[in-house]
């Protein structure tokens, strides 16, 4: 349906453009062809960015060129929407979906074809403005005579005759070639009268009963058809064998047949481009028209239909063409962790709230959906270069046995797709390497006692002497092995230009989860691979695999530079407004928390509901609904804190004793993940981290770079241990076997008290709070829990400070780490220099110090 209708600009300033408008009910929004913006770019002002994708008529997706917003007029009725801008080829000027017609409260009548709009005065009702349906109609003016255009049924078709009709021509104008194609092919005695297009459209229903007349010419035809080709034959002198004969009429039917149906193929995929196409007229049809119905009426009766050509086997998962089937529910049920200590009506509503949501949920990769909001596109230069062969790894029998299983995995699931040589641009190395290993969590005795062996290696007194100092008992896993697949793409990483994303406080988003009641945590299944890659960055993903060929990622693989990138911005552009609300996420890792159950059904609820719009799969094996306790972001949260995760504390007591700088520059960095939760810990660690400095690096030549060069350096550089060394490896991790709790902050009034102490070995500072608390003898009482610690060692400058600059430096450290958490809250601070609380109220002081005095007072400090 089309109409007439004026686009304005959002401000009013112009008085817009007319515009033939297309009404279309299914269209999710309002879409102006590009041509015509271009010619009303200066009335409706220029477009933002877009980078909506829109899917067409005939399945094509074409890429918004930008959107605008403008007032769409039509009879009247005015409404501001916001539309897109794209080449239509020629489909529609203004295409008005439905964000017009709800903002309008139009309605679409399709009995009469008309549209119903609803103003301040009453409905206005708006016929069809189709020129295409209005020439039609001037064409099929109705006469008095009716006339009959094709033959009755069976029973009647020998009591009368069909009578052909003929086009009428207006005086005047001139006739096409077609037309008068057809004038040529009716006799011209013949001169019927047109009926009405409602019964011309319900006899054509019966497009094969002819009259005997008409059949009789249809067996002249076959018989002068099939004596030219005996004359043909004959003139060639071609002996036959002896099998069918060449004059079989049902062959030339056939051969008629098969021609006329692929014209009609052909007519309906041109139909199908179109969004709008004129309704059809009523056919005339001339002798040749029925001889074609005749012989297909043969051709039905005496040979077998053609069989369409087989299709390729599209699996599709479950999740798509039945994603509430018993038995997939039942599997993701049995997956999902749900807590032990709910109450039954509880347990019952939080699983059927997963039951309901069971779309949501990806049982393995191949149902995993692709999103469709964003895609992985490289910022590769034009004049970049890229090798054509990798120097590939030779593999072992497992683990090629693993690649081709993961191989023909990954092309089911449509991440990877084999090409040509010619559609990869670079190609780079793969390798199988071991899955990490799905170990239960060890138990805090199991890491006691692990802690218990340490100290009697290494000659220290025994930590937990409760916990025994019998070793683990270590289980032997006789499962095969799991691989997983890699690719080095150091090629195609090191000229693509790098976008940056802030991944956030990780620490702060521990706390958001902890100090509450109900905690949800869930991982996103295979969730690079969800997101698609861009047609023109495709050929830059290739590989080679030996016996099977060239292949390319369809979807975002690990090891590409912008990947990490790519997938924090679509999780930020699909949960933005739920972040720090309703859910906390880090990577992959989401979590739901809330001290009320019906509040924390409730963000699940909003979370599903954005997940299945989104088409964002979870893992139902790493979802777990409603627990006391859950792993988030590498650390235990509960309602008493945050507490360090015990496979990574495991990992700690497995060290082994570093030998080189390398080594031990590797340890520092495992343990220094936990330094806000380590009491003391630069203090601890400093006999180790003074093997670190002053490390020789040759400068690099041949274009060797310098960072290769200082990681060389540092794994040849040996380490000496001493007593000290050692005793400082062991006293890290024994610190973690303690399983240290800080709590999460809470802003009710009550005060932040800060510890610091500064020596001229390192700075240390304890951020605390008092809770009340009921002792063995039932009565309350204020107990104090720290919330983060903080420490660092001092530089070779801050060493030779005096004692109460040491005291002084140290508190403005603490204060500048806590800054996020006790900016413009109470504070009370603590200290065992009483020449720093003199220090605070001193007005004479040096510039460098007068200014680290206004940072501390222009605190909210109540007490020193």
């Amino acid at each position: 349906m089309k109409v007439e209708a004026r686009v304005v600009c959002h401000d009013g300033r112009d008085g817009g453009i007319g515009v033939m408008a297309t009404i279309d009910g299914g269209a999710m929004l309002c879409v102006l062809d590009l041509t015509v913006w271009a010619e009303a770019e200066q009335s409706l002002g220029p477009l933002e960015p877009s980078h909506i994708v829109c899917r067409m008529a005939n399945g094509a997706c074409v890429r918004s060129r930008g959107t605008g917003r403008a007032w769409i007029e039509v009879n009247g009725v005015r409404q501001q929407v916001e539309f897109e801008v794209l080449d239509s080829r020629g489909a529609f000027d203004l295409l008005v979906g439905k964000t017009w017609l709800c903002a309008a409260s139009a309605l679409h009548n399709f009995t009469n074809d008309t549209l119903i709009l609803h103003s301040d005065t009453g409905p206005i009702v708006v016929e069809n403005q189709n020129p295409a349906l209005q020439a039609q109609s001037e064409q099929q003016a109705p006469t008095n005579e009716p006339t009959t255009l094709i033959q009755p049924p069976p029973e009647q078709y020998k009591q009368q005759q069909t009578t052909i009709e003929k086009p009428t021509i207006p005086e005047g104008e001139e006739t096409t070639r077609e037309q008068r194609q057809i004038m040529n092919d009716i006799e011209p005695e013949h001169q019927p009268n047109r009926r009405s297009k409602r019964l011309a459209d319900k006899q054509t229903a019966e497009l094969y009963w002819v009259s005997a007349e008409a059949l009789e010419e249809v067996e002249k035809k076959i018989e002068e058809m099939i004596e030219e080709e005996e004359e043909w034959w004959d003139a060639l002198e071609v002996q036959t064998l002896d099998t069918e004969p060449t004059d079989n009429p049902s062959e030339v039917v056939e051969r008629i047949w098969r021609m006329e149906k692929e014209r009609e193929e052909e007519n309906q995929m041109r139909r199908i481009l179109f969004d709008d196409v004129p309704p059809p007229q009523a056919q005339v049809y001339t002798l040749d028209g029925v001889l074609d119905r005749a012989e297909r009426n043969e051709a039905r009766a005496h040979v077998t239909p053609d069989t369409p050509p087989a299709q390729p086997k599209c699996n599709l998962s479950l999740q798509v063409t039945d994603p509430f089937n018993q038995t997939r529910v039942a599997e993701i049920m049995s997956k999902v962790k749900v807590g032990d200590d709910l109450s039954g009506e509880q347990r019952e509503r939080a699983e059927s709230l997963i039951r309901e949501f069971a779309d949501v949920f990806a049982r393995s990769l191949s149902e995993v959906l692709p999103v469709d909001i964003t895609e992985l596109r490289l910022d590769i230069p034009d004049d970049a270069t890229f090798p054509k062969k990798a120097g590939q790894r030779r593999l072992t029998e497992p683990q090629r046995i693993a690649l081709y299983q993961t191989l023909d995995e990954l092309e089911g699931a449509g991440v990877i797709e084999r090409v040509s040589q010619e559609n990869v641009k670079a190609v780079s190395p793969i390798n199988m390497v071991p899955k990490q290993s799905l170990a239960p969590r060890p138990t805090i005795q199991q890491l006691q006692r692990m802690a218990n062996a340490e100290c009697i290696k290494y000659g220290i007194p025994v930590q937990y002497p409760e916990a025994g100092t019998e070793p683990a008992v270590q289980e032997t896993d006789m499962q095969q092995a799991k691989w997983r697949l890699v690719q080095n793409f150091a090629a195609v990483n090191k000229v693509t230009q790098i976008r940056s994303f802030p991944m956030g406080d990780l620490p702060a988003k521990q706390r958001w989860a902890a100090g509450k009641r109900y905690i949800s945590v869930m991982d996103l299944q295979a969730g690079f691979h969800a997101i698609p890659i861009a047609k023109e960055s495709v050929p830059f993903t290739g590989f080679h695999v030996d016996g099977r060929g060239y292949y390319v990622y369809r979807r975002m693989p690990f090891g590409l530079t912008g990947a990490p990138t790519t997938f924090c911005e679509m999780l930020a552009t699909v949960l933005h407004d739920l972040i720090d609300v309703h859910i906390e996420l880090w990577m992959d890792d989401i979590a739901t928390a809330a001290d009320d159950f019906d509040t924390a059904l409730g963000s699940l609820r909003l979370f599903f509901e954005r997940c299945r719009t989104h088409k964002l799969s979870l893992s139902p094996a790493k979802s777990v609904f409603f627990m006391s306790e859950a792993a988030f972001a590498g650390a235990r949260v509960s309602k008493e804190g945050v507490r360090p995760d015990l496979r990574k504390v495991r990992a700690i007591l497995e060290w082994p004793e570093p030998r080189t700088v390398l080594e031990v520059m590797s340890f520092l960095g495992l343990v220094g993940s936990y330094r806000t939760k380590i009491k003391d810990y630069a203090r601890t660690a400093r006999p180790l981290s003074d093997l670190t400095p002053d490390i020789k690096v040759e400068t690099p030549t041949r274009g060797r770079g310098l960072k290769l060069a200082y990681r060389r350096a540092l794994n040849d550089a040996k380490v000496v241990h001493t007593d000290e060394t050692r005793r400082a490896f062991v006293e890290l991790k024994l610190a973690l076997t303690s399983e240290p709790v800080v709590r999460t902050p809470i802003y009710d009034g009550r005060p932040f008290i800060v510890s610091t102490d500064g020596s001229k070995y390192g700075f240390g500072g304890v951020l605390e709070q008092e809770w009340l608390e009921l002792d063995h003898h039932g009565q309350e009482t204020k107990v104090r829990y720290p919330i983060a610690y903080a420490s660092k060692r001092t530089s070779r400058s801050e060493e030779h400070y005096i004692p109460f600059l040491l005291e002084f430096a140290a508190l403005k450290y603490a204060l500048d780490e806590f800054d996020d958490m006790i900016f413009g809250q109470p504070i009370k601070l603590e200290t065992d220099c009483k020449a720093l609380a003199d220090l605070l109220g001193n007005q004479k002081l040096n510039s460098t110090h007068e200014r680290w005095r206004e940072s501390i007072i222009g605190r909210d400090i109540r007490a020193v």
